[in-house]
C-alpha cells in the first residue's frame, strides 16, 4: 500500500499476480518503491512509481533504491550484491571467498552503497 496525506490509500499491484504471489517492500526514495516479489519459487526485483504499472528489473532480492532510480539487490540463491545504475548492472565485490556473507543496508543518491560483510561495515563507491 502507498499512503499519502489527504489521499486515499493506493494498492501497489503485483507484477505477476497469482494465488501464491507475495511481495516484501525494501525501500522507497523520491516516490519510487523497490521490493521483492515471490511467486512459485521465483524471486524478482520490482519497482513501483506513482501512477505507473510495476516494473520488473529481473531475478533477485531488492535492498534499496535511491532518488536517481538506482537499485541495490542480490541474485537469488547466490550471495552476489549488485547495483543497477542507468540500466546497467554493476557487481559490488566483497571478498575472495565465494561463500562470503554480505548485505546492503543503504544506498545514497550518489550511488554509494553501504552494508555489511559478515559483521564488518563496508562501503561500495560506484562511479
Amino acid at each position: 500500500m502507498r499512503w499519502a496525506p489527504g489521499a486515499p490509500a493506493e494498492v501497489l499491484p503485483a507484477y505477476d499476480p497469482g494465488p501464491d504471489t507475495y511481495v516484501s517492500l525494501a525501500g522507497i526514495r523520491a516516490g519510487t518503491v523497490v521490493g521483492t516479489e515471490n511467486e512459485g519459487g521465483l524471486t524478482r526485483v520490482v519497482t513501483w512509481a506513482p501512477g505507473a504499472d510495476p516494473v520488473l528489473l529481473g531475478s533477485g532480492m531488492a535492498f534499496q533504491v535511491n532518488a536517481r532510480g538506482s537499485v541495490a539487490y542480490k541474485l537469488p540463491y547466490e550471495n552476489e550484491q549488485w547495483l543497477r545504475k542507468d540500466g546497467v548492472d554493476r557487481p559490488l565485490p566483497f571478498g575472495p571467498s565465494p561463500y562470503s556473507i554480505a548485505q546492503i543496508t543503504g544506498l545514497t543518491d550518489d550511488d554509494i552503497a553501504y552494508g555489511l560483510h559478515y559483521s564488518t561495515p563496508v562501503r561500495w563507491i560506484c562511479a
